[in-house]
């Protein structure tokens, strides 16, 4: 039963990410990567993601209304130093790479959220990667 209800939740977030989040990211072509969570507030997730020399990206974090609008997210280099921040800002960034690097990339819910109902739930929130040709 577990099994079938972690593949009933995947599948739809899945579903979710492909119908609202893939629109959101053009006109940047999707780097084919699907990354999504199922996070209930106060939760964190964290990606690290390579990125190319020269290349303009976008990253969207995109998430079920039931997490609220303070889902952010945050981008940090090697020396695990913040160089981005969405919060309070949405959840785009459209950036350009000088140097060829990997970047960390971390997903909040943060404790407050102001979610749909009394009870907590868990929500999908996928982080999805565009560039420019």
């Amino acid at each position: 039963s577990l099994f079938f209800t972690s593949f009933d939740s995947y599948s739809q977030c899945k579903s979710f990410t492909k119908k609202k989040c893939m629109p959101e990211l053009e006109p940047y072509i999707h780097n084919g990567q699907l990354n999504s969570v199922n996070l209930f507030p106060g939760e964190s997730a964290s990606l690290a993601i390579p990125f190319y020399a020269g290349q303009e990206y976008r990253i969207l974090a995109c998430s079920l209304k039931v997490l609220g609008e303070e889902v952010y997210f945050e981008v940090k280099n090697a020396k695990d130093k913040i160089i981005y921040s969405s919060k309070g800002k949405g959840t785009v960034w459209d950036f350009k790479v000088s140097s060829s690097q990997e970047l960390v990339i971390d997903l909040f819910v943060p404790e407050g959220a102001k979610v749909e109902g009394d009870l907590a739930q868990s929500g999908c929130i996928s982080l999805l990667i565009g560039f420019k040709q």
